[in-house]
């Protein structure tokens, strides 16, 4: 959503803003209608209103609240273009204001009207199959809801899938311990991701989205890619196609140690690796 405020100091310049903006991703800001050579200070705030006074300004005073600058240039056009990476903490639908700053050569200044934006939510990246050591940005969109160490035996499962994680589809990843990138990843819709395949059971899989599924609640929980056999003993202990092979043991309803993250096995006491579930409502 893209609205246009007018400040009260003297109005020159025009900023433009992009369409949209996206946490991670580059945006370009344009101004025009300044005076070639003079200096512009892009500045940022998170909300619009009775913004600093700068005595530097001569009683001007700016339009957004929590003003910082994000950049300087001295224009050599007729429109300048500020290219900057929207900073990656920004929550969604969080409002974003700008104004620009001029600094004529004649030492007087200049405060653009006020142009402001929401942040849009990342669509949730969708995929088929089994992921393997790949950067998280590569699924932006998903949310966490879950993260622990592969020692853990405290949550419980009716909690996990109750009200923590409870997206129409799951993801469910690991990754060593606040790695920037996934081991292995897949997802289903969640009914898939919990389809009961038998404790004590072997050998049995739920076919979703390009992964073979199991999920018992007082044995194990994991997948490989589809078309692969597991040995669940309780955890899965085949080594073919290893890697895309995934397996939390659970216990009495919860979630207990181990034990896989793709080829990294007997994890069951490692806080070196950490379980990670996602949702998503694709």
């Amino acid at each position: 959503m893209l609205t246009t405020l007018l400040a009260t100091a003297a109005l020159a310049q025009t900023v433009t803003l992009p369409s949209e903006l996206r946490r991670g991703h580059s945006a370009t800001i344009t101004v025009s209608g300044h005076e070639v050579g003079s200096t512009l200070h892009l500045i940022q705030g998170l909300g619009i209103g009775a913004g600093p006074c700068p005595p530097v300004l001569g009683g001007l005073c700016m339009g957004v609240t929590t003003a910082k600058k994000l950049a300087t240039r001295v224009s050599t056009l007729a429109s300048e273009d500020f290219t900057f990476e929207v900073h990656t903490q920004m929550a969604n639908d969080q409002l974003l204001a700008y104004q620009v700053v001029e600094a004529h050569l004649d030492g007087t200044f200049t405060i653009s009207g006020v142009a402001s934006i929401t942040m849009v939510q990342d669509a949730p990246q969708a995929f088929i199959g089994v992921l393997t050591d790949f950067d998280a940005s590569d699924v932006a969109g998903w949310e966490v809801c879950h993260v622990d160490y592969y020692n853990a035996a405290t949550q419980p499962l009716s909690s996990l899938w109750g009200t923590k994680c409870t997206g129409n589809n799951i993801m469910v990843a690991c990754r060593p311990t606040n790695a920037p990138s996934y081991t292995v990843a897949a997802y289903a819709p969640f009914s898939d991701v919990t389809w009961f395949t038998g404790n004590g059971d072997s050998t049995t899989t739920h076919s979703a989205n390009g992964a073979a599924w199991y999920y018992a609640d007082s044995w194990s929980m994991g997948y490989v890619v589809d078309g692969q056999t597991v040995s669940k003993n309780s955890c899965d202990t085949n080594s073919t196609a290893a890697e895309t092979r995934l397996c939390f043991h659970t216990g009495g309803g919860f979630l207990n140690g181990g034990w896989r993250c793709g080829t990294t096995t007997s994890l069951n006491a490692s806080t070196a690796w950490q379980r990670v579930i996602l949702q998503a409502d694709l």
